[in-house]
């Protein structure tokens, strides 16, 4: 796993540094990392380039979301990039008072995620149909012995019957037994 850092440090909470993976990440990072640069600011900015068809209005919730996990610190949340890979952002704190902000591309294990629900789901639906086929055959199963359980008893209660007339008869008696019992 490759993580990408920036730190921010308290109490003005200011980049501090972050490395060239941050970058890579976040390429529109590039033009907004600087150091020295408030928290807020780098927020707000980041924001406008990476989801600028957001109204302000949704902009401000973002901020919002994002400053209240960065202030809370061993947090962690999720965040889309205009290029849609999604960013798992996790808020350390450092001894000293400052957070190390850990940026992770976590959108090809969500892709396979997402492959492994749709594959559930799909499985789910397959074993549903295969129970309702096996109710299905338990009761043909049962209709069909039912049904042929009453025929049969009619052919060995005649045959039953036909015994004791001749000898020869009663071969021919055994074998319909036979069969009605097969």
């Amino acid at each position: 796993l490759e993580f990408r850092r920036v730190l921010f440090r308290s109490p003005q909470d200011r980049v501090s540094t972050w490395n060239r993976r941050c970058e890579e990440i976040l390429p529109s990072a590039r033009g907004v990392l600087r150091q020295g640069l408030p928290f807020a600011d780098y927020l707000r900015q980041s924001i406008a380039i990476n989801q600028p068809n957001l109204s302000e209005e949704m902009q401000a919730q973002h901020i919002a979301e994002r400053t209240r996990q960065h202030e809370q610190r061993g947090t962690s949340g999720i965040v889309v990039t205009l290029e849609d890979r999604i960013i798992e952002v996790r808020e350390n704190p450092t001894s000293n008072g400052g957070c190390i902000t850990i940026l992770r591309d976590i959108t090809a294990e969500r892709g396979l995620l997402d492959r492994l629900m749709r594959n559930e789901a799909e499985l789910q639906r397959a074993l549903a149909a295969e129970r309702e086929i096996n109710v299905q055959q338990r009761q043909f199963v049962s209709m069909a012995s039912h049904e042929f359980k009453t025929p049969l008893a009619i052919i060995d209660s005649a045959s039953q019957r036909m015994l004791a007339p001749g000898a020869d008869l009663p071969k021919r008696v055994d074998r319909v037994r036979a069969a009605v019992a097969r």
